[in-house]
């Protein structure tokens, strides 16, 4: 998990995310972005919804169908989940080491932009690498797609689509009690 600060404002994308070397099938679901904290909900492996507040060493998840709550410590998740909640895009560049590589062109349901993209290595033994397309013109870090490179090769490819501004309430991102 690439967390840095804080998000400015709300916008939320579809994901669909892979692994090169099958650690998981493919899940797919949608991210939320709000300020401070992010949501994703996916229906793997339970329809589920994972809730991460900036400044927070925990991440907790809610299994809907179940009915449970749960805490893990963030750090266990690190590489697994692309997203970087920061105030600027420039503060995810710094703080992973990310330099501009090139641009390519990238396109969002048939609509086309171009992305910036950025590689690096940042701190950790965990991560050999990250690859991430950033929307130009963009001044938070909305990201068209991202590659991490773990250390033993193996690759966690996520592509957003559907990128939308919506302003969510508070209970949005907040850990339902039950």
């Amino acid at each position: 998990l690439l967390t840095v600060s804080v998000a400015h404002a709300d916008w939320s994308a579809r994901f669909l995310a892979t692994s090169s070397k099958g650690e998981f099938p493919k899940i797919e679901g949608q991210f939320f972005s709000k300020v401070d904290r992010f949501r994703v909900d996916s229906p793997y492996p339970f329809e589920m919804s994972i809730y991460v507040r900036s400044g927070s060493s925990r991440v907790y998840a809610a299994v809907h169908s179940f009915r449970i709550r749960l805490s893990s410590n963030l750090k266990r998740f690190a590489g697994q989940v692309p997203g970087c909640l920061a105030k600027k895009f420039s503060e995810c560049i710094s703080t992973l080491r990310l330099k501009k590589t090139g641009e390519e062109k990238c396109a969002d349901e048939g609509k086309p932009f171009v992305c910036d993209v950025y590689e690096g290595k940042p701190s950790g033994a965990e991560i050999k690498k990250i690859k991430l397309w950033h929307r130009r013109g963009e001044a938070e870090p909305v990201l068209a797609r991202s590659v991490i490179t773990k250390a033993d090769g193996s690759e966690i490819r996520t592509d957003f689509s559907k990128i939308s501004r919506k302003v969510r309430p508070e209970a949005h991102f907040s850990i339902p009690s039950s």
